[in-house]
């Protein structure tokens, strides 16, 4: 909100939640007619004539029902009055003496009310919400009433709102009423949007206190029956008259170039490029701060061509190697098995390799963005069979343990059976530096290997020093034109680790057959656990999501990362802008795969590199110093626990000093 102006600023909310009677509609004064009509006749049965204090209006309305759920107003209004009656039934006849029979009757005399009178709106609160969803901010509908929908649909303004959480809706998922945040809460869940990017319009005193605590970016009181200092004490961060003195603040993208365009979001490789491999493969890693996995093929083993490594935050081994007459100890970042293998052939054929077919066209590109690495090939092989593939990967943003990758066959002008492997790969080593490849790189030792069932895995690693436990496990499943895909299926395991499972299945004419590769990873470092293998078992067979349902959270996660994270830039040049911008952004996108808040539990500084690779065996030297700047406004949670990382090492860093001649501590 601009100080003054009361401007809602589109680059600090997404979503405006209102509340329905006083704010959007009058029906507020048709809510407090009924319930003095109700209280009334009540009170007066009770007392007699001459025996009762009747309900006031401005007082009794705003204090005990205003914004509640129908039977907490009756229940609270009553108690205020020390009357004491069952809650009953909400199946109550109207006018049951009991809670619910009270609430029924009062919805009653609401019903009539609204046939009798019908709906005004306010005009200033339509015009906000129009100029608010024509300005690219989701709207809600948000009401204690179980007759919100009757109140909209009387109003014609339905459609003005993207979602609605009523008293209908609250009852079916059991959310507390106001003054708790449950439902503005589901409302910001229903939108996809973050309660600190939401903001809360209300006028009645529970529902600002609601908007107080459930932690919304913005709370607005409407002050509608006088009380704008109580709005302010419930905690209301601004209070009106009307909403005409609110504007909705226009996107950047509207008033000028637009910086968001796909090309500052994605970094593209058009065709396949043999020498180039290994750079594309580090600059497309995909990670989360707990472990990245190199943008690698996942049909490829590592030679000449491909390397495929995936890497733990913090997951080191020292080995010694001999070199002539000296032993040689290294201590390297660990290449743990490899999760993305997965390939395909016809059966009896070879493994599809890309040097072994023509290539019609070849696209990798990373979707800076959402935090996915997409791939689409279509070749021709030796047999004049056309096929085309399209391939997605992630590792989850916010599930730091999860990661995916979904392929999608098509055989474009042939028919037959088709064989796919899919398999966790715990035989690689460290060969990805040239020049350390006559040191040891024989890191991890087989734990333990098996299938669970016909679609699932688990492979378990030790490193052979620092003996850290590593497990994964993997489920395969098969879907043709998105249905469940008839297959027969084998194991195909291998000494060392090497743990697979071959499946064939029949494909017609451009089918699609899609397989869905999702996998968990645990170590013995993980706090919260068992044990690594158990744990990666247990969540193999019981979490049964699907591809799509991990990807759409991992998208957003990383949507709100980058409302925190991005930084834009304004050029005059629009073609460096969108050059300059994405480079930015591609810098961001790998400093927040390494220093993340998954990486708050682990002792973990800044590699050089990341954890994107083997360069620099993964030593720590300084880097975090030329981080910090951007991270101690955005994520000081991080800064910290790279600070700590120091702290934990300063008494070697000490001795370092002496040892070299210097007081005070001396890090590499």
């Amino acid at each position: 909100m601009a100080a003054g102006k009361k401007i809602i600023n589109p680059e600090l909310y997404d979503a405006v939640l209102f509340d329905l009677d006083g704010v959007v509609t009058r029906t507020a004064d048709t809510h407090a007619d009924a319930w003095k009509k109700l209280f009334d006749e009540y009170l007066q049965k009770k007392g007699g004539k001459s025996g009762y204090i009747a309900f006031d209006i401005k007082e009794d309305y705003i204090k005990y029902v205003d914004g509640k759920p129908r039977y907490h107003g009756v229940k609270d209004f009553l108690n205020s009055r020390s009357i004491n009656i069952p809650y009953g039934s909400v199946l109550d006849a109207p006018g049951a003496e009991t809670i619910c029979g009270l609430g029924n009757r009062k919805n009653q005399f609401f019903s009539d009310l609204l046939k009798k009178e019908g709906v005004k709106v306010y005009g200033t609160s339509i015009v906000l919400i129009h100029q608010l969803r024509k300005n690219g901010f989701k709207t809600a509908i948000v009401s204690s009433s179980k007759n919100c929908l009757q109140v909209l649909k009387a109003a014609d303004i339905e459609a003005l709102f993207d979602t609605r959480v009523d008293g209908l809706v609250s009852e079916s998922l059991g959310l507390a009423g106001k003054p708790e945040p449950d439902i503005f809460l589901e409302a910001a869940k229903r939108l996809e949007v973050d309660a600190k990017r939401c903001v809360v319009v209300e006028d009645a005193l529970s529902g600002v206190e609601a908007g107080q605590k459930g932690g919304f970016g913005l709370v607005i009181g409407v002050n509608r029956k006088d009380q704008a200092e109580q709005l302010k004490q419930e905690g209301a961060h601004l209070v009106v008259n009307d909403l005409c003195e609110i504007k909705a603040g226009v996107p950047k993208s509207k008033v000028s170039p637009d910086p968001d365009k796909r090309k500052s979001w994605s970094h593209i490789y058009n065709g396949f490029d043999p020498e180039d491999e290994g750079r594309r493969e580090t600059l497309c890693a995909i990670g989360n701060g707990y472990f990245v996995t190199r943008g690698a093929a996942p049909e490829a083993e590592a030679d000449d061509v491909h390397y495929p490594g995936t890497y733990l935050a913090g997951g080191y081994n020292r080995i010694k190697t001999r070199v002539g007459e000296r032993i040689v100890e290294n201590e390297d970042l660990v290449n743990i098995p490899n999760w993305l293998c997965l390939n395909f052939r016809i059966p009896g054929e070879k493994w599809f390799r890309l040097k072994d077919v023509k290539i019609l066209f070849y696209r990798q590109y990373l979707d800076i963005k959402k935090g996915i690495l997409n791939r689409i090939i279509r070749f021709q092989d030796n047999k004049n069979r056309e096929t085309l593939i399209f391939q997605q990967s992630f590792v989850h943003g916010d599930q730091m343990h999860r990661a995916g990758l979904k392929t999608i066959i098509t055989p474009l002008n042939w028919a037959g059976k088709i064989e796919i492997c899919s398999a966790l790969d715990g035989r690689v080593t460290n060969r990805g530096v040239e020049r350390y490849r006559d040191l040891g790189s024989q890191h991890l030792d087989l734990v333990e290997s098996r299938h669970i069932d016909e679609k699932s895995m688990v492979l378990k690693m030790r490193t052979n020093r620092s003996s850290i436990g590593i497990a994964m496990g993997s489920r395969t499943q098969l879907f043709l034109n998105n249905k469940t895909a008839q297959v027969t299926s084998v194991p195909a395991d291998k000494p060392g680790g090497y743990v697979a499972r071959h499946f064939i299945v029949n494909l017609s004419r451009k089918d699609n057959l899609k397989v869905e590769k999702l996998i968990c990873i645990y170590t013995s470092r993980d706090t919260g656990i068992y044990e690594c293998l158990s744990e990666a078992e247990n969540i193999i067979v019981n979490d049964v999501a699907r591809f799509d349902s991990l990807l759409k959270s991992h998208v957003i996660a990383w949507k709100l990362l980058w409302r925190k994270f991005d930084v834009r830039v304004e050029l005059d040049n629009s073609d460096i802008e969108q050059h300059t911008q994405k480079i930015i952004r591609l810098h961001i996108f790998h400093l927040l795969q390494s220093s993340s808040v998954h990486s708050l539990d682990i002792d973990v500084g800044m590699p050089a590199r990341g954890w994107h690779g083997e360069g620099y065996r993964g030593h720590i030297f300084w880097d975090e110093m030329i981080i910090f700047p951007f991270l101690n406004y955005r994520a000081h949670q991080i800064t910290r626990t790279l600070l700590m990382y120091r702290y934990r090492r300063l008494e070697e860093a000490r001795r370092a000093a002496r040892k070299a001649g210097y007081k005070g501590a001396m890090y590499p």
